[in-house]
């Protein structure tokens, strides 16, 4: 004898069947899974109520929650912090001098960190101009991994060969990377050499040449020499406005003379 059965009611019954796996389990209703949903935003709400709380306030609510669970989550923060901090570690551009060099030089690159040396001097125009390209990108490059700023120095094999790297101190500028002619810089030697065999390098050379360019406009050129060039050019600036001062008093001397003409 066949009987009827709908699965979708609630009856023991039903329950029995379902147990057995004769009819399908009964699906949850809308409105069953919307208290589900709300029960459990509400469940992580309350999980997470500290997540964003700074130290501080976190000794505020002593009073409303439960010492042990606070005391818990006050050391998860300060082991969290302490790990940003270690993480942040870099971002510092410092001025050391020759006593200090092995402390902050060598015995800092011993512990699993690299330390990029500039040796500058105040008087070179080349120095200052990569100092302050550093202290910019000092302050925005503050973790390990933000301070590989080429392609070529994301593995381990590159960095390596770089730290290695031979520098040919006899030539000028920055390092062998520097076109003096051009007052122009490059990441290797193979784009300076690129550079040295095209057309706007040939003819700045002989436009330094052949130009009617004096050593010291040649030099500016290069990028040496700009205060020197600065203070002349001030200079001639001085002389041209007493010029136009000395032509004024002259040409209203001259007026005065032609009006006592007229009188007479």
């Amino acid at each position: 004898m066949n009987v009827e059965v709908d699965p979708t009611e609630d009856t023991e019954w039903n329950d029995i069947l379902r147990e057995h796996g004769i009819i399908p389990q009964k699906q949850p209703s809308q409105d069953e899974l919307i208290e589900e949903a709300l029960q459990e935003s509400l469940k992580k709400a309350h999980d997470n109520r500290l997540e964003n709380k700074t130290l501080d306030e976190l000794d505020d609510l002593e009073d409303e929650e439960d010492e042990e669970f606070l005391e818990l989550y006050r050391r998860k923060r300060m082991e969290e912090l302490k790990a940003q901090t270690s993480r942040n570690k870099f971002g510092e551009l410092s001025t050391i001098s020759k006593p200090e060099y092995t402390s902050e030089v060598t015995d800092a690159s011993k512990n699993d960190t690299f330390v990029f040396l500039h040796i500058m001097y105040n008087g070179v125009p080349e120095s200052k101009l990569l100092s302050a390209s550093k202290r910019r990108k000092q302050k925005r490059y503050t973790r390990a991994t933000d301070q590989i700023l080429y392609d070529d120095m994301k593995n381990k094999e590159s960095i390596t060969k770089l730290n290695h790297q031979p520098l040919d101190e006899t030539k000028p500028g920055l390092g062998q990377y520097y076109c003096i002619n051009c007052a122009k810089y490059f990441d290797s030697v193979s784009a300076k050499n690129t550079h040295m065999k095209g057309r706007f390098h040939k003819r700045r050379v002989k436009e330094l040449k052949e130009g009617p360019y004096t050593q010291e406009e040649a030099n500016f050129a290069a990028g040496h020499n700009v205060k020197l060039y600065l203070q002349k050019k001030e200079e001639r600036e001085l002389h041209q406005k007493a010029e136009h001062v000395v032509q004024e008093v002259e040409s209203g001397d001259k007026k005065k003379d032609e009006d006592k003409e007229m009188e007479d």
